[in-house]
């Protein structure tokens, strides 16, 4: 169906009474009128002015449809306009968070480069601790002596292994400062020489005294280095038995003046 079949059937009020307007003047024309030419103008006006409403009834249409097309396209502009400033945002928010993560990896690559440098440093002045700390195992008491050293190194430029060497060197420090906080009792065997091992009660304080009694409690002993000193003065030789026994619980604990010998140069052989 078409616009104008559509307008001729579906006129509005305005169009319907334009249209009996013209219908009443052309009858009058035609009644008062001079004759048939009359009646053929008013006929060709009719014409004419039915065109015009019809044309006027278009017009309006257009223009609604025009308005109609309008309003959609508007609906659909702010639509994409409301998802083109979502789209912004999210980039935005992206951006920054990408900026963020830039700053944040520069910051992580800065503290990764200082700590190179400090384990550049630090591996070079640890070799002097390291030797320090062995030769201080190797003269104090004998106590697990080899599982204590620390390992050696290889001076490898290569920086995680540069870290395990600090790392194995850090926990070494770390169990001599617990061996030094603790004290210890134990029933052990000490061999004095080729032919003559003795069962004994050992007793160790931190890292810098060790000494036995034999089971008997005939002798004593204190470790001196890599070797047990037993010719004691009387009262060292009491001073370590009653050491021993307030570690066993056999007396009350007391200050005890204890012999800590000083490291004797190293020797062969180990007291076990």
């Amino acid at each position: 169906m078409s616009d104008s079949k559509f307008a001729s059937e579906t006129k509005p009020p305005r169009a319907r009474g334009s249209r009996l307007l013209v219908t009443a003047l052309l009858l009058c024309l035609t009644a008062f009128g001079p004759g048939q030419e009359s009646a053929q103008d008013a006929s060709l006006v009719h014409e004419k002015v039915e065109r015009l409403v019809q044309l006027r009834e278009d017009l309006r249409l257009a223009r609604q449809r025009h308005r109609d097309r309008t309003e959609r396209a508007q609906r659909d502009l702010d639509r994409l306009n409301t998802e083109l400033q979502r789209s912004r945002d999210q980039l935005s928010e992206e951006r920054r968070q990408f900026e963020a993560e830039a700053e944040a990896l520069a910051a992580r690559r800065a503290r990764q480069q200082v700590l190179v440098s400090a384990l550049s440093e630090l591996s070079q002045s640890s070799g002097p601790i390291r030797d320090a700390v062995r030769q201080r195992i190797q003269q104090g008491i004998p106590y697990r002596r080899e599982a204590r050293l620390p390992a050696s190194t290889n001076n490898s430029p290569s920086s995680p292994e540069q870290a395990q060497q600090l790392q194995a060197l850090v926990a070494t420090l770390t169990e001599e400062l617990r061996l030094a906080r603790t004290r210890e009792l134990r029933h052990t065997p000490v061999q004095r020489n080729e032919a003559h091992r003795l069962h004994v009660r050992e007793a160790r304080w931190g890292i810098l005294w060790q000494a036995w009694e034999s089971e008997d409690r005939s002798q004593v002993g204190v470790a001196t280095g890599d070797d047990w000193s037993v010719d004691l003065p009387i009262d060292e030789s009491q001073a370590i038995r009653t050491a021993i026994q307030v570690l066993a619980g056999e007396q009350q604990p007391r200050w005890i003046p204890l012999p800590v010998p000083t490291p004797s140069p190293l020797s062969g052989g180990s007291p076990r």
